[in-house]
C-alpha cells in the first residue's frame, strides 16, 4: 500500500492554495457592478407611503394595515337604468352624468322627471362620499400591495436576493438614459406580518446599521473621489436613523469630500428624480425599499483566509480541500483525518439518536460518515430529504458534534428547522436568511441558548439524561418485544410454540392441557390483559409486601402520597437554623436590625476587602492616637474643634478651605527651623504685642536699613541717612542682646525674626477661626502651639485619607456606603472590630434567606406539605422551637410518604399489568386468602400468561392490536429519543462551554433587550455590546443553520470550526462553496444531479476561469480541472471526487402518476411511491389546451398571455370549487420569467390578496420551486411553437423540478399540440405522458367469476381468493396483488376515503421466521406512509368465516371505504416512453 499523502506535503500544499486562490479569483471576477441598481428591481418609493413611523417600537419605519375596497354606492332602482354602470364603481373618472335608457348621450337635451333628478342629487352626494373616502385610503392600499409583494418576493428570492432601504439616490443621465443612478445609504430592512390584524410593518433589524454603497463608483465614475480608511464624520453611521435629519448632513458631507464635479442636493427633496437627460449629477433623498442580488464578497475573506493560512514554513493543508486537488483513497482520508484533533474525536456511539422513523438509505448516512470525510446523498425530489437531515442532526448533536447546516436557500432550512424535536432545535441557532445580520430569528435562537446555558444545572441535566435514558432502553425492549409478539403471531400458523412462560410450552393442544391442570389454584389470576409481558410486575416476595401496605394504609399515610416533602437537605436540622440565628443576631447588635440599612451592606464584603478596610483604620487609629485621640470620633469632645474638623471633612464640605489652612501649616514650618539656629541670641521687639500690619511695617524698615548698611553706609547720631531716618520705630523698640541693632548681621537676624513673626500670627489667626484657642506669648510658645496644631491636623488628615481608602474598596465591591460622619466611621470601626461576626453573619443571613426563600417556593407548590408552610414562618418570626417540631412532624410525614409510595408503586405495577386485578385485591384486602395467593404471585402470572397467549391465538383482530401497540411505543420512542438528543446536545454543550461564553451569551441577551428600550448613542451602544458578545459566544453554539450567502457574513474564517457540515439542496449551491469543505473535517452534501443548479454567472469571463484553473492547478489532469469549471456545482463535483453515493428511493410527497413521470423520465424507475390516497381524490394530471395562443417577445422575454389568462381562470374556480378548499397552489413557467411577471400581474388584478395568502399561491420559474412544494401545481408551457427540441441537462433539471412539486394534482397548459414536438424533446415526453398516464386503480371482472374451492392467478392462495371474493359480494372495489415499493400486498380494498390493505396468513404460503421478519419490517414501513391492514389468520377462517371477517368489516367502516367500482383496466392503452436523453450537453 502506498504511504498515505501527508497535510505538509509541498505539492499538496501548493495545489489546495491554488484552488483557493482560483476560487477567490472567481467569486470576484462574478461580481458586478452595476450604474443603475433600480432598473428591474420594482422599488417601492417611500415618497408616496402614507405616512413614516407612528409605531412605538424605534425600528418599525413604516406600518400600514390592509384596507378594503369600500363597495361603491349602488344607485337606486329608479334612476339605476339612467346611469352608466362603468361610471358609478370607478373613483377615479369622471362623476357619473345621467343618461336616457338605452342612449350615450347626456340629458341637455331630454326632459328628466323631477323624481328621477331628485333622487340622482341625494345618491350623488353619498357617492362622492365614497369616493372622496377611497381617495383617502388609495395611497395606504398602494403602500400595503407595494409592501405585500415585497414580502412575497423576499421570501421567494432569499438565497439570491436581500430587502434594502435606500436614501439618498446618486443619479445622472444623457439621452440614452441613466447612466448613474444608485443610492448612497443602504440599511438592511424586513418586512413583519402581524398575524391577528393582517398589518405589515417595515422594521430595521436589530444589529445592522446604515452604510456607504459607494466602494464601486471608482470604477463607473471619475468624478468619485475615494477615501482611505473611515473618517471621524463617518462615526454617525452606526446609529443613523434612515429619516433624521442626520442623513442631509451625512450626504452634504460625503457631497464635499468624494466627488469632484458639480453635484446638486436637495435634502427637501424626497421624491424619486425624473430621467430628463440632464448632464450635472444630483442627489436627493428619494427613499425606496427593493430586493437587490446579494453579494459574495464574504467569500472572498474566506478563500483568502485558506490561501494566507497555506503560507509558511508550517503550513498544513486541510483534508477538505486537499482530497479535491490530490489522489487520496478512502482509507488514506480516514488516516489523515485521524491524525488531526477532530479526527481524533468519537464520531457517533453504537447507537445513534433517531428521533424519526427511519429505512436502510437513510441509516447508512450516518454510517459512511463515520468512515469517511464526505458522504455525498442524492434525494430525488420528495424521498425525504429533511427526514433524513432532521435525524443526522440529532444523533451528531446529541453525540457532541459541532455541526453546521447551510443550504442555498433560507426557506427550505426553515422547513428543516421545523423538523427538529423541540430538544434539538433549540441546541440549533438559526439565521433564516431573510434579513442580514441575523435579525430576530437570530435574537431568539441565542436568547433560547442563553437562557438554557444560564438556567439548567448539569445535575439536574445528567438525571434527566439517565432517565431518558432508561427510559429509551425501556420503550426499545418493548417495542423488540412487541414486534417480536407480533412476528409470533404470523408464525402461528407455521410453528410449534415456543415457552410461553415458566412451564407452559409445546403445541396449542399442550398448551391447553397444562393451562386446565393449574385452573383450580391459579384461577383467581385471569383474566390477563392482551399484551401483558411474561415477567410478573411483582415477585411473590413484593406480593407479600403489598398486602402487608395495603393493610396497614390510613387515611393520614395515603394523604402524605401527594404531598411534596422536600429532602431532609431542604430543610435544616434545628441545631443548624439556631447557629445562624445566634449569628445574625450578634451583627444586628452592630449593624442594626434594619436589614435595609446601608450599614447591612457592609456584611457583604470580602475576607480580602475587610482586610485591607482594616488596614486603612488602623493607620488613620494610629494617627489619632499621637494625638491622644481614641479611634471612635463619638467619644471625641463636643467642643473640640478636632471634632468638627473631622466631621466637616467627613461630610466633604468646604475641602479647600481646609487645605489652605494645612498649607498655611506649612508656611510655618521653615521658619520653625530658622529660629531654632537663634537660640543663643537675645532678640526683643519692644513690650507691646505687635500686630500684623506692626509687624510688617518694622519687617520692611528692616529690609531697607539692611540694604543701606549692605553698601557700606553706617548709622549716624547727626545728619542721618533717610533709610536711618525711616527706621526710627525698629531702632527705637527692637534690641539684640540689649541694644538696638547696627549691623548688616543684626538686621537680618531681626528680619528672620519678624518674618516668623508675621507667619505665626496669621497662622495662628487663620486657625483660630476654626476654634483653635489663640496663646498670646513670646513667638517660641506661640510656634509650638502651631507644631501641636499640626500634628493634630495631618492625625486628621490621615483619618480622612482612610476614609477615601476604605470608599474605595467598598466601590470595588459594588457598595455605595458613605463615610459622611463620625457615626458612619464608628460603625465602620466596629464592624471591623467584630469582622468576624459580621462575616459570619453576611454567611448565615445568605443561608437563612435562601432557606427561608426555599421554604417559601416549597410552600407554594401545589400540593405541599402543610408543616412547610408552618416551617417558612416559624424561620420568618425565629421560633426555633416551633421550627425543631414541625421539623421532626416533616421527617415522620417523609417516612409515610415513601411506604405510601411504595404501596403505590407495587400497586401501580399491578395495576398497569393487571388493573383488574389490583382493583379486586384493594377492593377485598380484608379477605385472608389474599396473603397465601400473592405469595404464589409468580406461579400465578406464568400460568396467566399462558392462558392469555392462548386466547390471543384465537382473537380475531390480534394484528392491530400489536400494530397498534408498536405503533404507541414508537411514538413515545420519538418523542424520548428526540429528548434524549436534546439533553444531551445540552451537556456536551455545557461541559463545552467556556465561563466567557457562558458569559457572552446572557451579556447578549441582555444587550438586544437594551437595545428594545434605547435610543441615540445609547442604543447604538448597545448594539455594539451585543454583537461583540455574539462574536463571543459563537463557538459556544452546537448548531448554527443558516443559508449559505449567511455564513461568510456570521462566522469567522476559521479551520475545523465544526466538527460535520452538512448541505441540503447542494445542487444549487455552486462550487464557490468549496470553503464549506475547510469548515469542519467532515461533511454531508444532499443534492440531487437532476434538479436545479446554479450555472455559470452572466459576469463570468470563462477563458479567465479556464486561464486560471491551468495556471493554480496545472499538475492536474484537464479532466480533473474541469470538474472545477464556473457552471458546475457542490453536488456534481462531490459525487464525481465521492461516487459512493447513497441514493434515496422512496417517494412520499406525490400521487403515483404524478412523480410517475420523473421517476421514469430521470430516475429509471427507482422512485418508489408510498403515499396513500383514496378514489375520490383530485384527477392526479390535468391538461389544458390553450386556443388561440399567441407567443410574444423571445429568448428571456418570451411571454404567453392567452395561457396566463387561462391559467388564473383556472385558480379562480379552483378557489370556488369545495374540492379545492384548504389546497395550496403554485404556478410555474418552464419557459421564462417574463411569463411569471405576466401571471402575477393577473394574479394581482382577479386575485384577492386574502386567497392569494390563504391558497399560498406562488408564481415563479423552476428554480424558484426547487426544496417547495404545494397541493395542486399549474404549469405553463408557454412556447406556441417549438423552435428545437429541450434536451440540454438545464432542461432537464428545471422540467424535473416543475413535474414534482405537486401533491395532489398537477396541471399543463400548452399552446401547441404534441404532434409539433420532436420525439426527443422533453415538452413531448411530459405532455404526452400526462395525455396518457398509468392506470393505477383498475380491476379484472373476469376474477368475480373465480371458483371459492380452486385457487387461480393472481391469487397466492385459496384464503386470498376466498376473501377477494367475500369482498367482492359485499360490493366493494378490491385490486388482488397490488404492487407497491418491490413487493406486492394481497389484496387492497379501495373506497371513496382511502384504502385499506388485506394479507391472508397461511402455510399454503410457507415462510420461515427470516421471510416474516422481512414482511414485518416492511410492513412497518408501509405503516408509516400511512397504509393500515388487516390480516385474516386461516385456522380462524376455518373455524369460524364470519368471525374472522369481523375485524376487515369494522376496519372498512371506521376508515369510511365503502362499497363502489372500479374502472376495468381498458385494453389497448398507449404505451408511453420516456425521452431518449443524453449525457453531451448542448451548448447551443
Amino acid at each position: 500500500m502506498l504511504d498515505s499523502p501527508s497535510p505538509t506535503d509541498p505539492e499538496i500544499i501548493r495545489l489546495t492554495r491554488g484552488l483557493a486562490t482560483h476560487l477567490q479569483a472567481q467569486v470576484r471576477g462574478a461580481r458586478r457592478q452595476t450604474r443603475d441598481t433600480l432598473t428591474g428591481r420594482k422599488p417601492y418609493w417611500l415618497a408616496h407611503a402614507p405616512r413614516l413611523a407612528g409605531s412605538p417600537d424605534p425600528r418599525v419605519l413604516l406600518e400600514v394595515n390592509r384596507t378594503p375596497l369600500p363597495s361603491p354606492i349602488v344607485p337606486p332602482s329608479s334612476i339605476h337604468a339612467w346611469l352608466d354602470q362603468a361610471e358609478w364603481t370607478t373613483p377615479d373618472g369622471p362623476e357619473p352624468q345621467l343618461r336616457p335608457p338605452g342612449s350615450e348621450h347626456s340629458v341637455d337635451d331630454v326632459e328628466v322627471p323631477d323624481a328621477v333628478r331628485h333622487t340622482y342629487q341625494n345618491w350623488l352626494e353619498r357617492w362622492r362620499e365614497w369616493r372622496d373616502e377611497e381617495h383617502d385610503i388609495a395611497s395606504q392600499r398602494l403602500c400595503y400591495e407595494q409592501l405585500e409583494r415585497l414580502e412575497r418576493e423576499a421570501l421567494q428570492r432569499a438565497d439570491v436576493e436581500e430587502l434594502v432601504l435606500g436614501v439618498g439616490l446618486l443619479t445622472s443621465s444623457d439621452a440614452s438614459g441613466w447612466s448613474l443612478r444608485r443610492h448612497l445609504l443602504i440599511w438592511f430592512v424586513t418586512i413583519e406580518r402581524d398575524l391577528e390584524t393582517d398589518s405589515l410593518r417595515l422594521v430595521l433589524p436589530t444589529g445592522p446599521q446604515a452604510q456607504f454603497e459607494d466602494g464601486d463608483l471608482r470604477n463607473l465614475t471619475d468624478a468619485y473621489k475615494p477615501l482611505h480608511g473611515r473618517g471621524p464624520w463617518q462615526d454617525e453611521l452606526t446609529a443613523l436613523y434612515p429619516f433624521s435629519p442626520g442623513v442631509s448632513t451625512l450626504l452634504n458631507e460625503w457631497k464635499k469630500r468624494c466627488w469632484n464635479a458639480p453635484l446638486s442636493f436637495d435634502p427637501q427633496h424626497r421624491e424619486p428624480p425624473i430621467l430628463d437627460g440632464g448632464e450635472v449629477a444630483q442627489v436627493t433623498l428619494a427613499p425606496a425599499v427593493y430586493l437587490r442580488p446579494r453579494d459574495n464578497r464574504g467569500f472572498e475573506k474566506f478563500y483568502a483566509a485558506i490561501a494566507a493560512s497555506l503560507d509558511g514554513p508550517d503550513a498544513a493543508s486541510p483534508l477538505g480541500l486537499a482530497q479535491l486537488v490530490s489522489e487520496v483513497d478512502a482509507e488514506q482520508r480516514l488516516r489523515w483525518l485521524q491524525s488531526t484533533p477532530q479526527g481524533q474525536r468519537r464520531m457517533i456511539s453504537a447507537d445513534p439518536l433517531f428521533p424519526r422513523a427511519s429505512n436502510g438509505e437513510q441509516r447508512r448516512v450516518l454510517e459512511d460518515l463515520s468512515g469517511d470525510t464526505v458522504v455525498v446523498v442524492q434525494g430525488p425530489p420528495g424521498t425525504g430529504k429533511t427526514h433524513t437531515i432532521a435525524n443526522l442532526i440529532c444523533a451528531l448533536l446529541a453525540d457532541g458534534q459541532r455541526v453546521l447546516i447551510t443550504s442555498q436557500k433560507g426557506q427550505a432550512l426553515q422547513v428543516l428547522r421545523d423538523q427538529l424535536p423541540p430538544a434539538v432545535r433549540q441546541m440549533c441557532v438559526a439565521m433564516n436568511g431573510l434579513q442580514r445580520g441575523g435579525g430576530d430569528e437570530l435574537g431568539r435562537s441565542i436568547n433560547a441558548l442563553s437562557d438554557l446555558a444560564a438556567l439548567t444545572k448539569p445535575e439536574d441535566l445528567r438525571r434527566d439524561i439517565a432517565k431518558l435514558r432508561l427510559q429509551r432502553t425501556d420503550l426499545n425492549t418493548k417495542l423488540d418485544r412487541a414486534i417480536r409478539d407480533l412476528q409470533l403471531v404470523r408464525e402461528q400458523e407455521h410453528t410449534k410454540h415456543p415457552a410461553i412462560a415458566r412451564g407452559y410450552a409445546g403445541t396449542l393442544r399442550d398448551l391447553v392441557s397444562s393451562i386446565n391442570a393449574g385452573r383450580d389454584r391459579y384461577s383467581w389470576i385471569e383474566p390477563l390483559p392482551v399484551g401483558v409481558p411474561p415477567d410478573p410486575p411483582l415477585t411473590s416476595d413484593e406480593g407479600r409486601e403489598l398486602w402487608r401496605l395495603l393493610a396497614s394504609e390510613t387515611e393520614e399515610r395515603r394523604a402524605r402520597v401527594n404531598q411534596i416533602i422536600p429532602e431532609p437537605d431542604v430543610v435544616p436540622p434545628p441545631g443548624r437554623i439556631t447557629a445562624i440565628v445566634t449569628t445574625i443576631a450578634a451583627a444586628e447588635r452592630i449593624l442594626g436590625t434594619d436589614r435595609s440599612a446601608p450599614a447591612w451592606t457592609l456584611a457583604n464584603l470580602t475576607d480580602a476587602s475587610l482586610g485591607e478596610i482594616e488596614r486603612h483604620i488602623d493607620t488613620a487609629a494610629d494617627a489619632l492616637a499621637t494625638c491622644g485621640l481614641p479611634d471612635i470620633l463619638t467619644e471625641w469632645d463636643a467642643a473640640d474643634w478636632r471634632l468638627r474638623a473631622a466631621e466637616t471633612l467627613l461630610a466633604r464640605r468646604n475641602p479647600a478651605y481646609w487645605n489652605a489652612l494645612f498649607d498655611e501649616i506649612g508656611q510655618v514650618e521653615p521658619h520653625s527651623h530658622t529660629l531654632t539656629a537663634l537660640d543663643g541670641t537675645e532678640i526683643d521687639l519692644g513690650p507691646a504685642p505687635k500686630t500684623p500690619h506692626q509687624l510688617s511695617r518694622l519687617l520692611g524698615q528692616a529690609k531697607r536699613l539692611r540694604a543701606h548698611l549692605a553698601r557700606g553706609r553706617r548709622l549716624r547720631r547727626v545728619l542721618r541717612p533717610q533709610a536711618q531716618l525711616t527706621a526710627t520705630d525698629l531702632l527705637e523698640t527692637c534690641m539684640i542682646d540689649g541694644t538696638p541693632p547696627s549691623t548688616v548681621n543684626h538686621l537680618s537676624v531681626i528680619i528672620t525674626l519678624l518674618q516668623a513673626e508675621i507667619a505665626v500670627t496669621r497662622a495662628l489667626d487663620a486657625w483660630a477661626e476654626v476654634g483653635v484657642p489663640v496663646i498670646h506669648g513670646p513667638l517660641r510658645r506661640r510656634v509650638a502651639q502651631l507644631n501641636d496644631t499640626s500634628r493634630n491636623a495631618q492625625a486628621i488628615r490621615k483619618l480622612i485619607t482612610a476614609r477615601d481608602g476604605i470608599e474605595q474598596v467598598l466601590r470595588r465591591q459594588g457598595i455605595r456606603y458613605a463615610l459622611r460622619n463620625p457615626a458612619d466611621w464608628d460603625l465602620l470601626v466596629a464592624v471591623m472590630r467584630a469582622k468576624s461576626v459580621v462575616a459570619g453573619a453576611r454567611q448565615a443571613a445568605e443561608s437563612l434567606t435562601q432557606t427561608t426563600e426555599a421554604l417559601h417556593l416549597w410552600s407554594l407548590r401545589e400540593q405541599a406539605a402543610p408543616e412547610l408552610t408552618q416551617l417558612h414562618t416559624a424561620l420568618r418570626t425565629r421560633d426555633l422551637d416551633r421550627y425543631a417540631a414541625l421539623r421532626a412532624q416533616l421527617d415522620q410525614g417523609r417516612v409515610d410518604k415513601k411506604a405510601q409510595q411504595r404501596c403505590e408503586a407495587l400497586t401501580h405495577a399491578l395495576t398497569q399489568a393487571h388493573p383488574d386485578l389490583a382493583h379486586r385485591l384493594t377492593r377485598s384486602i380484608e379477605d385472608p386468602s389474599w396473603h397465601d395467593r400473592l405469595s404464589e404471585f409468580e406461579f400465578a402470572w406464568s400460568w396467566g400468561t399462558a392462558v392469555a397467549y392462548h386466547h390471543l391465538t384465537r382473537q380475531p383482530g390480534l394484528d392491530q392490536t400489536y400494530e397498534q401497540h408498536i405503533d404507541d411505543i414508537e411514538q413515545r420512542l420519538q418523542e424520548v429519543t428526540g429528548n434524549l438528543a436534546g439533553k444531551q446536545a445540552l451537556m456536551h454543550c455545557l461541559t463545552r462551554m467556556t465561563e466567557p461564553q457562558r458569559a457572552a451569551l446572557q451579556s447578549y441577551k441582555n444587550h438586544v433587550s437594551a437595545v428594545g428600550r434605547g435610543h441615540g448613542r445609547h442604543k447604538e451602544r448597545a448594539q455594539k455590546a451585543a454583537q461583540a458578545a455574539m462574536v463571543e459566544a459563537r463557538d459556544a453554539v452546537p448548531a448554527w443553520i443558516m443559508p449559505l450567502a449567511e455564513i461568510a457574513d456570521a462566522l469567522p474564517p476559521e479551520a475545523d470550526a465544526f466538527d460535520v457540515v452538512i448541505v441540503d439542496e447542494a445542487s444549487q449551491a455552486g462550487i464557490e462553496a468549496l470553503f464549506l469543505l475547510w469548515l469542519a473535517p467532515r461533511i454531508v452534501v444532499v443534492g440531487d444531479e437532476q434538479q436545479c443548479a446554479p450555472g455559470q454567472s452572466p459576469n463570468t469571463d470563462s477563458s479567465a476561469v479556464f486561464d486560471s484553473l491551468d495556471r493554480h492547478l496545472d499538475s492536474l489532469p484537464l479532466h480533473k480541472r474541469q470538474d472545477f469549471r464556473p457552471d458546475s456545482n457542490l453536488y456534481e463535483l462531490l459525487s464525481t471526487k465521492f461516487p459512493k453515493v447513497i441514493r434515496l428511493s422512496e417517494h412520499f410527497r406525490s400521487m403515483p402518476e404524478i412523480i410517475g413521470w420523473s421517476s421514469a423520465q430521470f430516475y429509471d424507475n427507482r422512485l418508489v411511491p408510498l403515499r396513500q390516497f383514496g378514489a375520490d381524490r383530485l384527477d392526479p394530471l390535468k391538461v389544458v389546451q390553450v386556443k388561440d395562443a399567441i407567443e410574444e417577445g423571445r429568448d428571456a422575454s418570451l411571454r404567453n398571455r392567452a395561457e396566463a389568462e387561462a391559467i388564473v381562470d383556472q385558480v379562480q374556480k379552483m378557489i370556488e370549487d369545495p374540492l379545492y378548499r384548504g389546497k395550496s397552489i403554485g404556478i410555474i413557467a418552464l419557459q421564462t420569467g417574463r411569463q411569471v411577471q405576466v401571471i402575477e400581474s393577473l394574479l394581482d388584478q382577479r386575485i384577492d390578496p386574502v386567497d392569494r395568502k390563504d391558497r399560498a399561491i406562488r408564481v415563479g420559474q423552476p428554480p424558484d420551486f426547487q426544496g417547495d412544494q404545494r397541493d395542486v401545481v399549474l404549469l405553463s408551457m408557454v412556447v406556441t411553437r417549438a423552435k428545437k427540441a429541450l434536451t440540454a441537462r438545464a432542461e432537464r433539471r428545471r422540467y424535473n423540478v416543475a413535474a414534482t412539486r405537486a401533491k395532489d394534482q398537477m396541471w399543463l397548459f400548452v399552446s401547441t399540440s404534441s404532434e409539433t414536438l420532436s420525439a426527443t424533446d422533453l415538452r413531448h415526453s411530459l405532455v404526452t405522458y400526462m395525455l396518457h398516464p398509468p392506470a393505477t386503480l383498475t380491476t379484472d371482472p373476469s376474477l368475480d367469476d373465480a371458483p371459492p374451492d380452486k385457487r387461480q392467478p393472481p391469487f397466492q392462495s385459496l384464503l386470498e381468493q376466498r376473501v377477494f371474493l367475500e369482498l367482492r359480494r359485499q360490493g366493494y372495489a378490491v385490486v388482488p396483488q397490488y404492487p407497491i415499493a418491490n413487493h406486492r400486498i394481497g389484496l387492497v380494498v379501495i373506497g371513496d376515503n382511502g384504502r385499506l390493505a388485506v394479507e391472508c396468513d397461511t402455510p399454503e404460503i410457507g415462510k420461515d421466521p427470516d421471510q416474516l421478519q422481512r414482511d414485518v419490517q416492511r410492513e412497518r414501513e408501509l405503516r408509516r406512509a400511512g397504509w393500515q391492514f388487516v390480516r385474516i389468520r386461516e385456522s380462524e377462517y376455518l373455524l369460524d368465516p364470519e368471525a374472522a371477517l369481523e375485524e376487515l368489516w369494522r376496519q372498512l367502516e371506521q376508515r369510511g371505504v365503502e362499497p363502489r367500482s372500479l374502472p376495468p383496466a381498458p385494453r389497448h392503452q398507449a404505451r408511453w416512453k420516456p425521452a431518449p436523453l443524453t449525457d453531451v450537453e448542448d451548448d447551443s
